[in-house]
């Protein structure tokens, strides 16, 4: 079994980085619309429901960016030890 070395540009955080800036997006746009009574659902300010959606919008998107630097990370060390056992394989 040979060791192949993972392309530096994996889409699996890129696919973490755009789920991450589509819910920020998403939940900014929605907490908006909860506390403007012309648009809003609610057909009242609800100061209280708009922070608790930007909040939640904002720890959930923090997990999707860690998650994705997280694997971008380990791609990068998992290239590394693959150079190194190529190397020391044919010095």
């Amino acid at each position: 079994m040979e060791n192949k070395i993972v392309e530096e540009t994996s889409i699996l955080p890129i696919i973490f980085y755009i789920i991450g800036s589509l819910l920020l997006t998403l939940g900014l746009i929605i907490g908006y619309t909860t506390a403007e009574p012309e648009i809003s659902w609610l057909g009242t300010h609800d100061w209280q429901l708009t922070g608790i959606i930007w909040v939640s919008t904002l720890i959930s998107c923090v997990f999707f960016f860690g998650f994705g630097k997280i694997i971008e990370l380990l791609i990068k060390i998992y290239n590394r030890l693959i150079m190194q056992i190529n190397v020391q394989k044919n010095p």
